[in-house]
């Protein structure tokens, strides 16, 4: 943990699952700190899904265990974070698809989050003789299908954008494959149940994953909308934009999940673009701590440097505007910088 004894929470939440089961859930969610900023920027721990879930304890420290929340929940809790630790106003660097202009935008959180929900993995579904209920998944879960998603689809852009790639058909042919039993795999993973008739409910996953793969279409289809639909209802809604240099439209999905934006990046990232993405982190961090040593020389050992690793946003201002006051008066006066 890096919390300071001064540090106190910013607001309290529920899961978007506790409120649905009517479960008292009150959350304590600190502000992030310097350590988490680190935690962010690491990419091992971005590529596995460990940063996500450190950085969701350290804030959120009554959930001892960020792995086993459900899926359903975590966009809600990585809102309220930087609700808490940043304001309610998002700040994201979008690319246009048509011109391709990267142009920053504001998204307001603080609109979105009342309405994300988890109303229909706790819904069952009927679909003609049969009643079928869902889980969330847990992120742990959701990490592991992610990663091996991530595999997957690395593999066919590098395909994609070979010239003359041998066996090209047979490479796509069996990644495609894997990627349909993978999705397969998943979505059976998200059904708790199967009732058949009054008397016969099936709970077995294999036994779901045979019934699921031999029923009508239909029934799948079906299924497939109403899990995709209760996903987004926990997403905050896509951001839609007019492009500020050829004004046409465009949206964009919003994931406030570290891990995922940053696998997202690594798909079409060539080797010496995934070397540039790393050595950015590396030199962000590096960033991070000349800021926080200077700070701690110009504080004159009033913050020690471990104790600057769990400053939030806010104080590392605050602080910054002393320094600056201090600077600009020690210039006027000619006194020393105290």
């Amino acid at each position: 943990m890096n919390k300071p004894v001064f540090n106190r929470p910013v607001l309290y939440t529920s899961l978007l699952s506790e409120q649905i089961m009517n479960v008292n859930g009150n959350h304590a969610i600190y502000s992030s700190v310097v350590a988490d900023e680190f935690t962010i920027r690491t990419p091992d721990a971005l590529l596995n899904g460990l940063a996500t879930q450190l950085y969701i304890q350290n804030c959120i420290p009554d959930l001892i265990n960020p792995g086993k929340i459900q899926l359903c929940d975590i966009q809600h809790l990585l809102a309220s974070i930087k609700i808490a630790s940043q304001g309610a106003n998002l700040e994201v660097l979008l690319r246009c698809p048509h011109c391709k202009a990267n142009d920053p935008y504001e998204i307001n959180l603080q609109q979105s989050t009342p309405f994300l929900s988890a109303k229909k993995w706790f819904s069952p579904l009927t679909i003609d003789n049969f009643v079928i209920t869902f889980r969330s998944p847990t992120y742990e879960e959701f990490t592991h299908f992610s990663i091996e998603e991530f595999k997957i689809s690395k593999q066919l852009y590098q395909i994609s954008i070979m010239e003359t790639p041998d066996d090209y058909n047979d490479a796509i042919a069996s990644l495609l494959s894997q990627k349909i039993k993978l999705n397969l795999d998943f979505e059976t993973l998200c059904i708790s149940s199967v009732a058949i008739d009054e008397n016969t409910t099936v709970i077995n996953h294999n036994h779901i994953v045979e019934w699921f793969s031999q029923c009508e279409i239909f029934i799948q289809k079906q299924i497939l909308e109403y899990l995709d639909a209760a996903k987004k209802e926990g997403w905050l809604t896509d951001f839609s934009i007019d492009c500020s240099e050829c004004k046409k439209n465009f949206k964009v999905p919003i994931d406030l999940d570290p891990c995922v934006q940053f696998r997202n990046q690594l798909i079409s990232a060539s080797e010496s673009e995934v070397l540039d993405i790393i050595k950015r982190y590396g030199e962000e961090t590096k960033a991070l701590s000349n800021d926080l040593l200077k700070m701690c020389r110009y504080m004159h050992g009033s913050i020690s440097y471990s104790e600057a690793y769990a400053l939030t946003t806010h104080e590392r201002e605050c602080i910054a505007k002393i320094i600056e006051a201090n600077v600009e008066l020690t210039k006027e006066s000619g006194m020393s910088f105290m």
